[in-house]
């Protein structure tokens, strides 16, 4: 009886029983000076108020909290952060035992934990997420500790503890859902974070299994009935879902994104490469600059500063206490900057668009150092708890400096830790807490009334556990009466959980007149019509459509709701169906989207959809509509029915010499990137897959004969790039456009187009052969677009004949041609090496070299090329200690800014941004340094593998068929990654592809800068990147 006493006397913790309001409750609280400093450095929003709920010594290191029916408190403590995985972390259980409405207590409820990450109540326990394993634990007996223990899931990667799996939250849909990523590869800590995880499975079942670690994306399960899924997008740390159950996203400086397209529509067409599932929703921007106030701040050696750049806990608020205008608000941690940023999100097409709640400046920050913000929780109450992990230092050591991470600082605050209650300015006490678990069914479905998305989420829950039939008309009941958008959907699903569908309900649900709910009513019914046909039950199409009722919702004025109605339908693949995925391609075709979702169920029907967009997408160009037909093209060429490839060339090629043009030269060049990927070229030059000269031979011949009548140069350069994968037709058929080509190149008076396409005909057919008549077009009288592509076409030539060439002219080149012909040299093995020989024989200065080929040179795979490369570009490397001399009393005075552009133009802008501007982005935003000091900038640039950023990790993707690839992966799907070289160029791989990945142990910014840049324009650099704004 004392457990439960003292539980319910928790209770009014969480409800904030009593007759005054909250301030007046905390003014009588005492508290340390120390803790009273920490309430009053916070400045925050002028209509809400902070008080602390919960401090050291009750808890310490908290990560995440939860509350369960029973209004018992847990909080999850991760002591091991960073480096310790001894099993220090705990679950500690917090307890009111004087009634005052603040916990007084705190007992250990589960220990001897690694680096847990997050907590989610469950059944009469709760699940706690804590790599490799995922845990159930329960207290059987009332003695507040766990003595059930039970490895739910387990194979999860055991990585840097900034990438592991966390925060499991119990989805609108019934389902479990953990954010997670993929595993990185540390540099520093190997053996303590080098674990990459195995299949992820529940441990008494051999079946389902998901690949290693999840292939680093989200997951979602359901314990019950044991089913598994790899969801499209990844999260770092955190995760959140609007009230209709978008999911929402952060990960570092991408503070929001949006998970648009599931994975369960990508996977049933596995010839359907979407790069990213996912939306990305500021409309400020990824690293965006953001407003601290802290005083002495610890920022560390590689830490960015004034930008968003440690986002984690996103919380998308629904706790129904927050005055109107704050509805549709989320927040994110920023630990780095010792702040809480808020966004306010609108509907924008099939995704959202976030905007700055407050303008320069944040809903919440303080000007101590040690405030360190990881996560949210909104409670019964509806107040918004901030979780504050204090510490000295929350950078992980293998981004840190050396130094720092041997430092004592390290753990320095492992004793201290916050939980922060923020609440509208003058709340009142709310209703008495009563235990849900002690509710009958009636009020539980009441609860789903409520504006607070604990109690419907908890009374959801407690409601599938009872399983009580006569639960189910007074879910109905709530839908009928509808009298919030979030009580339905809520009564909806809990209906699904029930195993509950009728017709009558869908029905009102699919005419209500709120979005989000006709949205949800349609998963359900794809929901539950997925579970019938895999129990072998007998539905018919025409009783799908009629129940949805899709001659109306295809016209739908909401762009969530067709969409989700286009996925759905993507199931069924006949003429009904078809004939309204057309119709919403039309209405919709602006939003790629909408393209994902007509094509993840077009497999065995491209070509019908090439035919209509042909027949009413072709009258005016857009981009939606170029998009469409470079990615149906795209899809046909990645299938292996050689006869629809052939009929789809024939069709592009109908009427080439249309003024109207654009849509065949997007058609073709989206066909000429996939078969690009399925047909690579031998060393020979020819085409491995096209050796047979009988393949595709009709369409080269027409592909060859249009390109002389074709009227825009744009459908002539795809020709010729088609062209070039598929080979050319037979010498007879080629002889009459050779002639004319050079008769073009001879001509003073052709027009440019033309004798772009001429050259680029001649390097397809024997470059050595025209080697003379193209090398007189690169001169200065010649346009420089002209000088470039015939410099291109040279490159296609064999051995280093054309290389003694760029070396005899190298004085007479511009840097664009000088540029251009560096990839000459760098074509092949034996022209880099003519190229490093003519760097060392001074025939060509190293200054022309730009930073990013210099990156490929001396981090070449390789070794000998990678040995002289760093011999020739960087002989006289400095050490650490000799850097630092040299550069350490370079910012004494202010630099000049206008140098420190020229600067950045010529090394930082071939892989760097800064604020979203002005170069390629490859590597991380150099606006994020702005804020550091101007040493600090200077060694981040002068030792860039003292630690790599996240996420710009150098990779090579070995292929099945033996090609490599070379790059940092942008992005990742259930079916691809992205890889994106230095030249800002991307590539989609299919995972079935791909043999081996693995990353380079150096950064793809080479040492040896400080050979390039003395100190004076070290200074001046800096001091460009500390003053640039937009």
């Amino acid at each position: 009886m004392r457990f439960l006493f003292t539980t319910f006397l928790f209770l009014l913790v969480i409800c904030l029983f009593s007759c005054e309001n909250k301030s007046q409750k905390q003014a009588k609280r005492p508290l340390s000076p120390e803790l009273q400093k920490a309430l009053a450095d916070f400045e925050i929003a002028e209509d809400f108020e902070i008080e602390l709920f919960a401090a050291e010594p009750l808890i310490a290191d908290p990560i995440a909290m939860e509350v369960d029916a029973n209004g018992k408190v847990y909080v999850v403590e991760m002591h091991g952060y960073p480096l310790e995985k001894s099993g220090t972390g705990k679950v500690k259980m917090l307890i009111d035992t004087d009634s005052d409405s603040y916990p007084d207590q705190s007992t250990i409820f589960a220990d001897s934990l690694v680096l847990p990450t997050g907590i989610m109540a469950w059944k009469n326990g709760v699940i706690v997420t804590d790599p490799p394993h995922v845990w159930y634990l329960e207290d059987s007996n009332g003695d507040n500790k766990a003595d059930i223990k039970k490895i739910l899931l387990t194979g999860f990667a055991l990585s840097n503890p900034q990438h592991n799996l966390n925060n499991p939250i119990f989805g609108l849909d019934n389902w479990i859902y953990m954010a997670h990523e993929s595993s990185i590869t540390p540099i520093i800590y190997k053996e303590e974070f080098g674990d990459e995880g195995t299949e992820i499975y529940f441990p008494n079942r051999p079946e389902p299994r998901l690949p290693q670690n999840a292939n680093g994306r989200n997951v979602r399960f359901k314990p019950d009935t044991y089913d598994l899924e790899m969801l499209s997008g990844e999260s770092q740390f955190g995760q959140t879902f609007d009230e209709f159950g978008h999911h929402i996203l952060t990960s570092n400086a991408h503070h929001l994104f949006h998970e648009v397209i599931a994975d369960r529509y990508l996977r049933r067409n596995p010839t359907l490469l979407v790069a990213d599932a996912t939306q990305s929703m500021p409309d400020h921007g990824d690293a965006c600059e953001i407003y601290p106030i802290t005083q002495n701040p610890e920022h560390q050696l590689l830490t960015d500063v004034g930008v968003v750049t440690s986002s984690c806990g996103v919380t998308w608020y629904l706790g129904g206490l927050f005055p109107e205008k704050y509805k549709n608000m989320t927040f994110i941690a920023e630990p780095v900057h010792n702040l809480v940023h808020a966004d306010i999100i609108e509907n924008n097409g099939t995704s959202f668009i976030a905007s700055r709640a407050f303008e320069k400046k944040e809903f919440l920050a303080s000007k101590d150092a040690w405030f360190r913000p990881v996560n949210f929780y909104v409670a019964p109450d509806g107040a918004l708890y901030v979780i504050d992990y204090y510490r000295q230092i929350v950078e992980h050591p293998e981004w840190m400096a050396e130094d720092m991470g041997k430092s004592d600082k390290l753990y320095n605050g492992t004793d201290k830790g916050r939980i922060y209650r923020v609440f509208p300015k003058n709340t009142k006490t709310l209703p008495k807490f009563e235990p849900l678990t002690k509710l009958n069914d009636k009020k539980l479905v009441e609860l789903l009334k409520s504006p607070n998305i604990w109690y419907r989420r908890t009374a959801q829950r407690l409601l599938l556990d009872r399983k009580n039939v006569e639960a189910v008309p007074l879910l109905k009941e709530i839908i009928k009466k509808n009298e919030s958008a979030e009580s339905v959907v809520h009564a909806l699903w809990t209906l699904e959980g029930l195993e509950v569908f009728e017709e009558e309900i869908l029905k009102w649900a699919l005419k209500n007149e709120n979005a989000g709910v006709r949205e949800n009513a349609i998963k359900i019914v794809e929901y539950e019509l997925n579970k019938k046909l895999k129990a072998g039950a007998g539905v018919t199409k025409a009783y799908v459509y009629q129940l949805l009722d899709i001659d109306n919702l295809k016209n739908d004025p909401s762009p969530k709701v067709r969409y989700q109605l286009l996925c759905t339908l993507g199931f069924f693949n006949d003429e009904q169906s078809l004939q309204v995925r057309n119709e919403l391609l039309v209405k919709d075709i602006e939003d790629k989207w909408v393209h994902y979702a007509a094509l993840s169920a077009a497999q065995g029907t491209e070509i019908e959809v090439f035919d209509f967009a042909v027949k009413n997408l072709t009258h005016q160009p857009s981009e939606g509509k170029a998009l469409l037909f470079a990615n149906v093209s795209a899809l046909i060429g990645l299938g292996d029915d050689q006869e629809k490839i052939s009929q789809l060339m024939q069709k592009i090629m109908q009427n080439p010499a249309q003024e109207n043009a654009w849509w065949q030269a997007a058609s073709l060049e989206g066909l000429s990137k996939t078969l690009a990927y399925k047909y690579r070229k031998s060393e020979n030059g020819k085409n491995t897959s096209f050796s047979n000269s009988n393949i595709f031979e009709n369409e080269k011949k027409l592909l060859l004969s249009n390109l002389g009548i074709v009227k825009t140069t744009d459908l002539g350069k795809a020709i010729l790039n088609l062209l070039e994968i598929i080979g050319l037709p037979d010498a007879n058929t080629c002889d009459p456009f050779v002639s004319n080509a050079l008769a073009v190149l001879n001509d003073k008076n052709a027009d440019e187009g033309r004798k772009a396409l001429a050259i680029g005909l001649l390097a397809l057919m024997q470059p050595e052969k025209y080697m003379s008549q193209i090398q007189q077009v690169i001169n200065p009288q010649s346009p420089i677009d002209i000088q470039k592509i015939a410099m291109q076409a040279l490159s296609k030539t064999k051995g280093t004949t054309v290389c003694s060439f760029l070396v005899q002219e190298w004085r007479n080149f511009t840097p664009e041609v000088k540029e251009e012909a560096i990839e000459v040299f760098m074509k092949n093995r034996e022209r880099t090496f003519f190229l490093l020989t003519a760097l060392e024989r001074k025939q060509i200065p190293t200054t022309a070299i730009a930073w990013h080929n210099q990156v490929r040179l001396m981090n070449n795979d390789d070794v000998s090329i990678r040995k002289k490369a760093r011999s020739v570009l960087a002989s006289n490397e400095s050490n650490k200690v000799e850097i630092l001399e040299k550069y350490k009393n370079a910012f004494d005075e202010k630099g000049n800014e206008v140098n420190g552009l020229k600067i950045y133009n010529t090394y930082c802008a071939q892989c760097h941004q800064i604020s979203g501007k002005l170069g390629k982005n490859i590597g991380p935003d150099l606006g994020t340094l702005r804020n550091r000091q101007p040493l600090s900038i200077a060694l981040e640039i002068l030792l860039p593998s003292n630690s790599i950023a996240d996420g710009y990790e150098y990779w090579a993707v070995t292929k099945q068929n033996g090609d490599r690839i070379y790059g940092i992966i942008s992005t990742e799907t259930a079916t691809a990654i992205t890889l994106k070289d230095l030249a800002g160029k991307e590539t989609v791989i299919p995972r079935n592809e791909i043999a081996k990945l693995s990353a380079s142990n150096t950064s793809i910014m080479p040492t040896g800068f400080e050979q390039s840049i003395n100190p004076q324009d070290m200074n001046d650099l800096v001091s460009f990147i500390k003053s640039y704004r937009e």
